[in-house]
């Protein structure tokens, strides 16, 4: 692969950022840093972009978009996660197992065995640093998935399965360790959420339709829920569980962005939502859905598929 650059078409972004993956720079800070250009990885801020279809990660300068490296050698990247280090793990599809990256390392640091497993997303316990990994189903071609959980994010998994899903795409905890999980049963969407102590998973009834089981994201206050929203084109729901039921607080719809594809991982980070765009990754104030960035690769493919796109954030000076 020839040499990579990458611009950024910047048309304002508003509202200082936050996330789940650690302390988050004030909007002056990301200016200071952006105008510093700074390049020590372990102290800035990093975009994550998954690119199955190249058997690649790469990495980004965050907000600004600039390539610092390509993380190689995967079997089908997935949808990838972070933890409050700002470690990375990426699921290795056709290689049964996760692959993990310290913020802005270049090797993995550890690999986790998932035998037997097509892992397709992730998810780390804010309160345990516990990983979690849905698994789409099995390699054999009849096998349903499961949710594999990593003690730690290490050592061997314990499995898990959910009575309402056969085939598992995205997961997300809550701050309370609850793990909410989405994938399908036959043609339906269904959902189960792991709870916090338990062993067995609740099926959970949502109370709007989802055409697409999609990325999970815990957004601080509820579930922000992606893939649902038909031929009227991308759709965020906001959900909070409450017993065996889903209740949407809001949507929004994302204009411009109308690729439903099931398992794909977008990324929230404080009001800005990050997604395939196109060839490209954009950025939207979220949410209100406005596009507001978009990151260019300059090459001749572009990004054919992106599958999974977060930020990682570094150590605080």
């Amino acid at each position: 692969m020839g040499r990579l650059s990458f611009s950024l078409l910047v048309f304002g972004l508003s509202a200082a950022m936050s996330g789940c993956g650690g302390a988050t720079p004030s909007a002056p800070q990301i200016a200071r840093n952006a105008a510093a250009g700074i390049r020590d990885a372990a102290h800035q801020d990093l975009m994550y972009v998954t690119a199955a279809d190249q058997n690649a990660v790469y990495v980004l300068s965050y907000p600004r978009g600039e390539l610092q490296s390509t993380l190689t050698g995967f079997a089908t990247p997935g949808g990838e996660c972070v933890d409050g280090k700002g470690d990375v793990f990426v699921p290795n599809f056709d290689g049964a197992s996760i692959v993990e990256y310290a913020h802005g390392g270049t090797a993995p640091i550890a690999t986790l065995s998932d035998p037997g497993e097509k892992p397709s997303g992730c998810a780390v316990n804010p309160a345990t640093g516990d990983l979690a990994v849905t698994n789409f189903s099995g390699t054999g071609s009849s096998q349903n998935g499961n949710v594999a959980i990593y003690k730690g994010a290490s050592g061997a998994p314990t499995s898990y399965s959910a009575a309402n899903i056969a085939s598992y795409y995205s997961c997300g905890y809550d701050d309370a360790g609850n793990l909410l999980v989405d994938g399908t049963m036959g043609s339906s969407i269904a959902f189960a959420e792991l709870r916090k102590g338990s062993s067995d998973f609740t099926p959970i009834t949502m109370d709007e339709t989802f055409s697409y089981a999609g990325s999970i994201q815990w957004t601080g206050r509820d579930f922000s829920i992606g893939w649902g929203g038909g031929a009227g084109g991308f759709v965020i729901y906001r959900v909070s569980i409450s017993g065996s039921t889903g209740m949407t607080k809001g949507s929004s719809q994302i204009h411009g962005l109308h690729d439903l594809s099931m398992g794909r991982e977008f990324w929230i980070e404080g009001h800005t939502l990050l997604d395939r765009y196109g060839r490209h990754v954009g950025f939207w104030q979220y949410p209100k859905s406005r596009l507001v960035v978009r990151h260019t690769r300059q090459s001749q493919t572009g990004y054919d598929y992106v599958d999974g796109v977060l930020v990682s954030h570094g150590r605080r000076q």
